[in-house]
């Protein structure tokens, strides 16, 4: 329950005779609580929202910065629990506290791996800022003046099933929570204006990406990148990177491998992709049982299990 204000004890009922109405939701961004530095994660209102922020947001390298949408959003249906009410003999009341807000929703045609992706936000503190049909930012636009907050989430709430396929449905994903209770309707506003030009509707999660290394010589390897997307005997690969989509994951000079082993960069003398997705890497000459590390970039894209993977030159 709010805490009441004695010396204000009463609150203005006027609306604008054009209110500015939300429609049902189609995307949610899951979003951490808070940043690598403990900062909370947050929108500046007078801030640029165009579509490079948005870029910035899905792609930041710093996972704890980095926005997760949930998109394909169907039947969302928002509820609020009973109040706890106190009755006395009398039958008087007392407001003890309001209902817990929740939200239930199907992801349509969900995948098992999104499944496994969703279930990692149980152990992670997050909140929520949601897109309705319109394409509007929603979340709370109170909690701090000049600022939208996600809404936080109870992540223990937090329930991921599958629903699987029937002659008459597709497969999906069945996802419910609570919000803390600290999320209040009355603190629910929308960013509009000039300055906000994403297309939040168009938003769409970073695919993980692993490298399978063969053929390493000291001038030499080929690496296969592939996603955990479709079946498991023919799993979707990353295609169409060129030489500058390769880049040194300490000085972000483009055309590099990392020679660990050294600390510097090994400038790509040639990369050929043959078939799709696979690549064939030329180098400068390396000395035997140096390490080199791989870093591909390409928004959309997370390759930070390619850029864990060791390649030691024989």
């Amino acid at each position: 329950m709010g805490i009441c204000k004695c010396e204000l004890s009463f609150g203005n009922t006027g609306q604008s005779d054009c209110p500015t109405l939300q429609r049902h939701k189609v995307l949610d961004f899951f979003i951490p609580r808070y940043d690598s530095t403990g900062a909370r994660n947050k929108v500046d209102v007078t801030a640029t929202i165009d579509a490079a922020f948005l870029t910035a947001r899905l792609n930041d390298v710093d996972k704890t910065k980095r926005w997760y949408p949930v998109r394909d959003i169907k039947n969302a249906a928002p509820e609020q629990a009973e109040d706890i009410i106190q009755t006395f003999e009398d039958q008087t009341t007392n407001l003890v506290s309001e209902g817990l807000i929740s939200d239930t929703y199907l992801i349509n045609k969900g995948t098992p791996v999104l499944i496994g992706k969703l279930k990692q936000f149980r152990c992670q503190e997050f909140g929520i800022l949601s897109v309705d049909a319109n394409g509007t930012l929603i979340g709370d636009g109170v909690f701090e003046a000049g600022f939208l907050h996600p809404f936080e989430v109870d992540s223990n709430s937090l329930s991921i099933r599958f629903v699987k396929p029937t002659p008459s449905i597709f497969q999906g994903i069945q996802v419910s929570f609570n919000y803390a209770s600290s999320a209040k309707d009355e603190n629910i506003r929308m960013l509009i204006g000039d300055n906000v030009t994403a297309n939040f509707l168009g938003a769409k999660g970073l695919i993980d990406v692993t490298a399978i290394i063969t053929s390493i010589s000291t001038t030499g390897f080929t690496a296969k990148l592939i996603t955990d997307q479709g079946p498991v005997n023919d799993l979707v690969t990353v295609d169409g990177l060129v030489s500058a989509d390769f880049v040194s994951s300490v000085t972000a000079t483009v055309s590099t491998i990392r020679n660990v082993t050294d600390s510097s960069d090994v400038s790509i003398v040639s990369v050929t992709e043959s078939p799709d997705g696979t690549y064939t890497f030329a180098f400068v000459a390396q000395t035997a049982a140096d390490v080199l590390k791989l870093k591909p970039v390409k928004n959309g894209f997370d390759f930070s299990l390619v850029e864990a993977e060791t390649i030691t030159i024989p």
